[in-house]
């Protein structure tokens, strides 16, 4: 059993942790990357550097779960409610997040690269330092958006209205902005 073990910093990459009690289990800064956690409860528990790269958490539910800079590249998050999630300095990269509602969710400095965001509303985030490079936004409605120090670069803008919009110490390198008003 691992009820109540402290794991934290613990390498558990591929182990398969499949109905296991984690009741007051420490899992902070844990590597678990490809394990398998199908009926694992996950709720309320702080995954604060946590590595979930290519871990299947769909229809998990993750309500008080903390993701703090967790690594989740690669995850299946397919049924996962994302509402109200602090996810600062997480690492999204690839994931699918098309038709999620990202309402109240925290993105500062969130690694959003390759991400699929269709049907996402983006618009009043705050995507400061915020990784969005390769990312189709294009028609995407960014009004009240706060995109500072985002990395922008090779990211489809088109149908995008950058008007009055701060861009300071953005990366928009290889973006297409011809024929944009940046005033």
């Amino acid at each position: 059993t691992l009820v109540r073990a402290n794991l934290s910093g613990t390498n558990l990459s591929g182990v398969d942790l499949s109905g296991k009690d984690l009741s007051g289990t420490t899992l902070v800064q844990s590597n678990l990357s490809g394990a398998n956690l199908s009926g694992v409860d996950l709720s309320g528990k702080d995954l604060t550097g946590t590595n979930l790269s290519g871990v299947d958490l769909s229809g998990k539910d993750l309500s008080g779960t903390t993701l703090v800079q967790s690594n989740l590249t690669g995850t299946n998050l397919s049924g996962v409610d994302l509402r109200n999630k602090d996810l600062t300095g997480t690492n999204l990269s690839g994931v699918d997040l098309s038709g999620k509602d990202l309402s109240g969710t925290t993105l500062v400095q969130a690694n959003l690269s390759e991400t699929n965001l269709s049907g996402v509303d983006l618009s009043g985030k705050d995507l400061t330092g915020t990784n969005l490079s390769g990312v189709d936004l294009s028609g995407k409605d960014l009004s009240g958006t706060t995109l500072v120090q985002a990395n922008l670069s090779g990211t489809n803008l088109s149908g995008v209205d950058l008007r009055n919009k701060d861009l300071t110490g953005a990366n928009l390198s290889g973006v297409d902005l011809s024929g944009k008003d940046l005033s």
